[in-house]
C-alpha cells in the first residue's frame, strides 16, 4: 500500500531532501555511492523503495543520533552507521512492534503495524572523523555529543555543507541527566575547529536551512549559562508525545515556537542539574 508521507526537493547537485512528515532526510550523492542521512519514522510509505527512484547507486545510511524520529526506517536499510555511545537507545527500538505502541497519537495512531519498517539491524560503528568516498563526493562525521551522547554531524566537504542532525538547532535540549553545558560547549569547540568555512548547515526540524553562525551562537550560550549571566528564563518544554519539562531558556524566548527575541538562531534549554 502507498501512503504518499514522503516527498522530495532538491537542495543542491549532490543533495536531495526527503521530507517525512515533521523532520528532514538528506540523500548525498556521489559517482559511485549515495548515502542517507537518517531514516526517518519509518512509518508509512518503503523508505527504501522512495530513495531507488532518486538514485540508482548503492545506498548506505548513516544515522546523527538514536532518536526514533532519526532511525525508524533503517530497518528495510542493510548497511547503517551510528556512533556506538547511542547503539543502547537504538536497541531498545528496534523491534516495530514497540515503535507501534509508542506510536499511538494523532499523528501517527492510524497507520496498522504493518506499515512500520522490519526490525532494525544491528549498526556498523561510526566514529568521529570517519570519511566515505561516495565518488568525488566526500562526507566526514564529526562527533557533537549533547542532544544524546553520540550525536553526529555529517559535512559534504567538496560542497563544504554541514547536515546538523539535531546536534546543532535553536533549541538544543540539555534536559536529560549526563548531557552537561560544559561537555556541550566542548563539543562545539571541537565542531568549530573541524568545520572551518561552510557556506550554510542543514538541520532535520523546522526552517531546514541555516547560517553557520548558529555554532557560534550556541557557543556563546554555553559560556553565558556556565557564568551565570544569560537569561535563565524559566520555560516548559514541550515533547513529541506532549509531556513537559521544566526548564531553562540561555536566551530569552517569546510566542508559541519559542523563537529568540533578539533574532539569533541558536538557544540552548536547559536544567540545572546539567550546568556543571
Amino acid at each position: 500500500m502507498e501512503y504518499q508521507n514522503l516527498r522530495a526537493e532538491s537542495v543542491t547537485k549532490h543533495i536531495t531532501r526527503i521530507i517525512d512528515t515533521d523532520v528532514y532526510l538528506y540523500l548525498i550523492e556521489g559517482q559511485r555511492k549515495a548515502c542517507l542521512i537518517d531514516t526517518g519514522h519509518g512509518i508509512g510509505d518503503n523508505l527504501k523503495k522512495v530513495v531507488e527512484t532518486l538514485t540508482d547507486k548503492p545506498v548506505f545510511v548513516i544515522l546523527t543520533h538514536n532518536h526514533e524520529d532519526h532511525i525508524g526506517g533503517s530497518g528495510w536499510f542493510n548497511e547503517v552507521y551510528l556512533n556506538a555511545k547511542d547503539h543502547v537507545g537504538y536497541h531498545e527500538l528496534a523491534d516495530p512492534e514497540i515503535r507501534f505502541c509508542r506510536h499511538q497519537n494523532p499523528t501517527f495512531g492510524h497507520y496498522p503495524l504493518s506499515a512500520y519498517s522490519p526490525e532494525l539491524k544491528t549498526p556498523h560503528m561510526l566514529t568521529d572523523g570517519q570519511e566515505f568516498d561516495l565518488g568525488a563526493i566526500t562526507v566526514k562525521t564529526i562527533a557533537c555529543s549533547g542532544h544524546t551522547a553520540g550525536s553526529m554531524i555529517v559535512l559534504i566537504k567538496e560542497e563544504q555543507v554541514a547536515i546538523y542532525g539535531d546536534a546543532i538547532g535553536r533549541r538544543v535540549c540539555l534536559i536529560h541527566p549526563g548531557l552537561t553545558v560544559s561537555q556541550y560547549l566542548e563539543s562545539l569547540r571541537h565542531v568549530q575547529s573541524v568545520c572551518g568555512q561552510i557556506v550554510f548547515g542543514l538541520r532535520c526540524h523546522n526552517d531546514p536551512v541555516v547560517s553557520p553562525t548558529i555554532v557560534d551562537e550556541l557557543a556563546e550560550c554555553c559560556q553565558r549559562i556556565l557564568k551565570g549571566t544569560d537569561a535563565r528564563q524559566s520555560i516548559q518544554f514541550k515533547h513529541a508525545d506532549g509531556s513537559l519539562t521544566c526548564c531553562f531558556a540561555a536566551s530569552a524566548v517569546s510566542g508559541p515556537a519559542q523563537a529568540r527575541i533578539d533574532g539569533k538562531q541558536g538557544n540552548i534549554f536547559y536544567t540545572l542539574d546539567n550546568v556543571v
